[in-house]
């Protein structure tokens, strides 16, 4: 079995709120991209990405932040009224023995908080990688089958 380390892949920051922030992601222009929105009954829920993707949480965190802080004033205002903001550290868990790490300096928490903001750790199973492989060698499988 091919093993591959644990690394980080991505933040995703979390919005859920009674109004629409459509103009948030609006203000922040192609600096990110909506993942998933949702509306149940009166609370508004969104997911965004950075269009490109730091290396590292404390870049993206300090990227997001930085957005967040060079919001206009009335985009800001819906920010600070949001009932949830929510920084999601995506982590690919590995197959080796070695385990990976990622800091984040009290700085970079500080930044968080005041942004009114938690912090999320979502590790992914290594199952998915396996079996996503699997299904891909399937199908080309099948298509070499049918030359």
């Amino acid at each position: 079995m091919k093993t591959f380390p644990a690394e980080f892949l991505n933040i995703d920051l979390d919005i859920k709120s009674n109004f629409d922030p459509a103009a948030i992601v609006k203000a922040w222009k192609n600096r990110v991209f909506a993942m998933h929105t949702d509306k149940q009954g009166r609370q508004y829920w969104l997911r965004l990405s950075l269009a490109l993707q730091p290396k590292s949480p404390t870049d993206a965190i300090t990227r997001f932040a930085k957005l967040v802080r060079d919001l206009p004033s009335r985009e800001r205002r819906l920010w600070a009224e949001a009932s949830l903001k929510e920084f999601d550290i995506g982590i690919q868990a590995g197959f080796e023995r070695g385990s990976g790490e990622w800091v984040l300096e009290p700085k970079v928490i500080r930044m968080i908080a005041d942004l009114g903001a938690r912090i999320r750790v979502t590790v992914y199973s290594p199952l998915l990688i396996i079996h996503e492989n699997a299904a891909r060698t399937r199908a080309r499988s099948r298509a070499t089958r049918k030359r």
